[in-house]
């Protein structure tokens, strides 16, 4: 290793007589500790090489698994990608990027029922093998059977330099984080409020509720010990109440355990904060809907927990396929938090879901929402414990026309609304006749009818907004901050 990168030099030289013989490669460790990586939502690898000659052969890329049977080690059979020499113009002084999908890589060779899924292989991966192979120019024989132009390398020598080894998964990428210019989550855009938490309490504004949630089961049930989801985390909710201009949040605290009964559960050692709607829990003409928009912040978080996944829960989709975006824990810090917008092209399921259970993401049929914190996978089985805390505010829904609550009697649409460069966005209007901004020492400023956006000269302060509807009137504050 030099710099950041690997050098091998290899020089190539075979028998007379037998064939494909001169056969080289180095190894890439993968391992935690001693023991495999558990990456199994790897969707590609990447990395960058070059050469001091060109490549005659191909250059192969294994996958080294404890999952392989020994017969399938003894015969070769593993997963693997080929790059033919001519795909690999890896002679030149500038680095060239090689990327594999997983996808691409295959079994060759003999056909076992034992054969593992690629999921198997990616749960215990312990190295990557890179081969770059010669051609041959004459003839000859291997295994005493004649074979044609396998002997005697066309490739005497070659260095080849690699480095920027990149194991691409989404819960280890970086998250490109959505920000509200983008397309369906634009500041001008509608939106639904969901929760500001300003009432301090767990009831939202679609009638549902937010709670705590967690793997924790019961030592004493053979269910519960059968299950690898079980362990013995607990998780706190806890809300703190907002003010005049203010928003209140929703903070989740959580000690993680894979433990149940003394027995490790591989998929156990997570958390939730979670937030259902009333009613059948179904929002009606949720297509409208453009992204789901919040402010999070990561407070307190073990260096085992890498990210908050965020997922929503749909009608005829289980858990285990849902939807979801991953927000790496190292992007949550900021003072103040951050605001995401989470749009439909974000969400994916997981990589290894079996392609009969695969959907096309849509935001309708949704039963609620998920903020999940988990010990994080490829740590494999060398952690048992850690602990999460973050915290949630102003959550909403982009929309291009309102969404309401399916089946509710006189569903509870909440009059929201968003002050922002010298606009007040409104939305859940329907029903009022007009509107009056008053200020905190009771004088009326403005007034007007309703609309989406209304376009106020308005000195700092905190004001409140004054809606008329059926003889009663509902009041919103907000603040002007410029």
């Amino acid at each position: 290793m030099d710099s950041g990168r690997v050098v091998f030099h290899a020089d190539y030289a075979s028998d007379s007589t037998e064939g494909n013989s001169a056969n080289v490669g180095f190894v890439h460790d993968l391992k935690v500790g001693e023991g495999p990586l558990n990456l199994s939502d790897l969707t590609a690898i990447s990395f960058q090489l070059k050469c001091s000659a060109p490549i005659t052969g191909e250059l192969e890329i294994s996958l080294g698994s404890d999952a392989y049977s020994p017969r399938m080690l003894e015969a070769g059979a593993v997963f693997k990608h080929v790059l033919e020499g001519s795909r690999v113009a890896c002679a030149s002084p500038e680095w060239i990027t090689a990327t594999i999908d997983i996808k691409d890589f295959y079994v060759e060779g003999l056909s076992y029922d034992s054969l593992p899924r690629m999921e198997a292989v990616l749960k215990k991966l312990t190295h990557l093998r890179i081969v770059p192979r010669s051609s041959y120019k004459d003839s000859g024989e291997r295994n005493g059977i004649p074979c044609a132009k396998c002997v005697h390398p066309t490739m005497p020598s070659l260095d080849i330099e690699v480095r920027e080894i990149v194991l691409k998964s989404p819960s280890t990428g970086p998250l490109s984080w959505p920000l509200l210019r983008n397309d369906g989550c634009e500041p001008d855009r509608p939106f639904e409020l969901l929760d500001d938490f300003v009432d301090g309490d767990e009831e939202n504004e679609f009638g549902g509720y937010w709670y705590a949630w967690t793997d924790s089961g019961d030592a004493a049930s053979a269910n519960d010990m059968a299950d690898k989801t079980k362990g013995s985390s607990r998780a706190g909710l806890t809300i703190a109440k907002g003010g005049i201009g203010f928003s209140g949040y929703a903070t989740l605290t959580a000690k993680l355990d894979k433990r149940l009964g003394g027995t490790q559960h591989p998929d156990a050692g997570w958390a939730s904060l979670a937030v259902g709607f009333a009613g059948d829990g179904l929002l009606s003409n949720a297509d409208g809907v453009t992204g789901i928009q919040f402010l999070i912040k990561a407070e307190r978080f073990s260096k085992s927990v890498e990210s908050i996944r965020f997922k929503v829960r749909q009608k005829g989709i289980p858990d285990s396929a849902a939807f979801f975006v991953t927000l790496p824990v190292s992007e949550l810090s900021e003072e103040g938090g951050r605001v995401a917008c989470i749009r439909a092209e974000d969400f994916h399921q997981p990589f290894t879901l079996d392609p009969s259970h695969r959907a096309v993401f849509s935001f309708g049929d949704m039963l609620g929402l998920v903020w999940e914190v988990k010990i994080a996978d490829r740590l494999g089985g060398f952690t048992d414990t850690a602990s999460a805390q973050f915290w949630l505010s102003d959550v909403s829904f982009q929309w291009r026309r309102f969404i309401g609550v399916h089946d509710r009697s006189a569903p509870s649409r909440g009059l929201s609304l968003r002050a922002s460069n010298g606009i007040l966005h409104l939305s859940g209007t329907q029903g009022f006749q007009r509107f009056e901004v008053v200020s905190m020492q009771g004088r009326k400023v403005a007034s007007f009818a309703p609309a989406p956006s209304i376009a106020l000269d308005l000195p700092r302060g905190t004001y409140h907004l004054v809606g008329m509807r059926d003889g009663a009137k509902v009041v919103k504050t907000f603040a002007v901050v410029r």
